[in-house]
């Protein structure tokens, strides 16, 4: 299904961290099979040198990179809520696809991301909200001190969790137009001081709510943002990683457990 789907990064002021990103993109080998993809570019002082990394990307995959540069709405708004919930109307509006992979630019991802994902979009069913490309269990969110002991993670195995994690996830037309765009976090104020944000409203959904995702036991994304950032600093960011994490893996055979 991957001609009916869209890949969405989101980028701000991290040149370096997105061209790690778009290069581990790039290396899936099926980035082409792709109907098309967008990278959602905030303002920043460091624009043009992001400019110039998505046009890098464009000579290498030798296909146009989609450009959607943030409304003034959602410059003004904190995080990148508005401005990724914006960017998913306009490619579902504009281009037509039937799912959307939602990354982001300092989030790397495996080289089999796309054939996991292509795979998950046929276990989708009636409840399904989400295809998570993270584990269960790999991110400090999850309530551990420490990166959890899953370097020998089934790579084949993927389950149906009451579980989201925002690093790479995709969704589908029908989902995000019913269910996840009336309740998106559009300004990020839709929790508390610490609980906000579409990450924390989407776990929300899954956890209370009627839903399950599709989520691997070995992460197929990893974040970069050590540095820069806010949400991953180099205070908590050993906590973030996911050792069952692998930028290249040998083709495996998905089984849905459980």
């Amino acid at each position: 299904m991957l001609s009916d789907t869209a890949l969405l990064v989101t980028a701000c002021r991290r040149p370096d961290c997105l061209r790690r990103t778009l290069g581990s993109w790039v290396a899936t080998g099926h980035v082409n099979e792709l109907r098309m993809v967008a990278v959602a570019l905030g303002a920043s002082h460091r624009l043009d040198d992001q400019m110039d990394l998505i046009r890098e990307a464009e000579r290498v995959l030798s296909r146009k990179i989609v450009v959607l540069r943030d409304s003034p709405e959602a410059t003004a708004s904190p995080g990148m809520h508005r401005a990724l919930g914006e960017a998913i109307d306009l490619v579902f509006e504009d281009f037509r696809p039937q799912w959307v992979i939602c990354g982001e630019e300092d989030v790397i991802v495996s080289d089999d991301v796309l054939s996991y994902m292509s795979w998950a979009q046929d276990q989708y069913d009636d409840g399904t909200l989400c295809i998570c490309a993270h584990n269960r269990g790999g991110a400090g969110w999850d309530g551990l001190t420490a990166p959890r002991e899953d370097a020998g993670a089934d790579q084949a195995a993927v389950r149906l969790a009451p579980y989201f994690n925002p690093w790479v996830w995709c969704t589908s037309r029908t989902r995000w137009r019913e269910v996840i765009r009336p309740v998106w976090d559009w300004d990020g104020d839709s929790g508390g001081p610490n609980d906000s944000g579409y990450d924390w409203n989407l776990q929300r959904l899954t956890v209370i709510g009627p839903w399950a995702n599709l989520v691997p036991d070995a992460a197929r994304s990893q974040t970069i943002g050590e540095y820069a950032g806010v949400y991953s600093t180099p205070d908590i960011f050993p906590l973030q990683q996911s050792r069952s994490f692998h930028e290249h893996r040998e083709p495996v055979s998905y089984r849905l457990e459980g």
